[in-house]
């Protein structure tokens, strides 16, 4: 996978979403100065096809005991949505910790985060 630096329009949308209710789990580390580097954005996926999908992934996660965070917030956001498309773009931060970022079309709305447990590399 190639992964570039985060562009402004994105940050921008996480830094004023991070205060909001909707999000207050998420880690309130200083956006601007972390290094987060993004994967190209999904094209614009059916509403309703990834709330399927990742209704079942959640019961994956939360069945195995998995550790991802944001199952909940995401479902009610997308579920309360009026959009009809969803964009799912990778994200990486400087300590390599994989989220998935869930936006509408125009990557003005942040639908969602699911942040991933760091995974452990065998031998060290």
């Amino acid at each position: 996978m190639a992964y570039t630096d985060i562009n402004e329009k994105l940050k921008n949308l996480l830094k004023s979403s991070i205060d909001s209710k909707r999000f207050e789990w998420m880690p309130k580390g200083d956006i601007d100065s972390s290094r987060l580097r993004v994967e190209s954005p999904s094209r614009p996926l059916p509403l309703a096809h990834v709330i399927r999908i990742y209704s079942i992934r959640s019961q994956i996660s939360e069945e195995k005991k998995i550790g991802v965070i944001g199952f909940r917030e995401l479902l009610e956001n997308l579920s309360s949505t009026d959009f009809d498309e969803v964009i799912i773009t990778r994200m990486l931060d400087e300590n390599d910790v994989a989220s998935l970022i869930f936006t509408d079309p125009s990557e003005t709305e942040l639908l969602g985060i699911l942040t991933f447990p760091k995974r452990q590399r065998v031998g060290s």
